[in-house]
């Protein structure tokens, strides 16, 4: 009996921690308002608090946020954006993250890469894959800026994929090129 308490208290404790938030808000300025189904209008966004998947981070006007996930990277969020947390989940052994970003943009350095990674950030134009460490992303422009490491980049309306290089500049059109 003492062994099935044990099991049932490691296995809430497992769970508790699935449950406790994939990010946290480091710092924050400004207006920024997280929406999901419980405040389809949205919160005001404080340091500390936790996001999860569903969660869509909005800054206005002059306004900024910096997440930090539990493998430690950190993704910064402009003035005038909009960053919806699809998935993320991360163990051991792979990661999967996945954002959307309609619009504004944002800056994310990616560490802890593992063999079976799947870091994606989607806009209105395309999809990045990272495969690198840290990249800017402009909706506005439909730009994607790759500092370090490597990203795969796919516009919405082509099969082409484009392997970037640290340094790389790619932006995509509506009609699937790449300039």
């Amino acid at each position: 009996e003492s062994n099935m308490k044990k099991i049932i208290f490691i296995t809430l404790l497992n769970l508790t921690f699935l449950l406790a938030g994939n990010f946290t808000v480091k710092y924050t300025a400004g207006r920024v308002k997280v929406k999901n189904s419980e405040h389809p209008n949205g919160r005001l966004l404080k340091r500390n608090a936790k996001l999860n998947d569903g969660d869509t981070v909005v800054t206005g006007p002059s306004s900024f946020v910096a997440l930090r996930d539990p493998d430690g990277s950190v993704i910064k969020i402009s003035e005038n954006t909009t960053f919806e947390i699809e998935q993320s989940f991360s163990s051991r052994t792979s990661r999967k993250q996945s954002f959307k970003i309609p619009r504004g943009k944002i800056l994310a350095n990616i560490t802890k890469l593992r063999k079976k990674s799947d870091i994606r950030f989607e806009t209105p134009t395309a999809v990045a894959g990272i495969r690198g460490t840290v990249i800017v992303v402009d909706v506005q422009n439909k730009s994607f800026y790759l500092l370090r490491g490597k990203m795969d980049i796919k516009p919405h309306n082509s099969r082409k994929v484009i392997v970037m290089k640290k340094g790389e500049k790619v932006t995509s059109s509506e009609g699937g090129k790449f300039v």
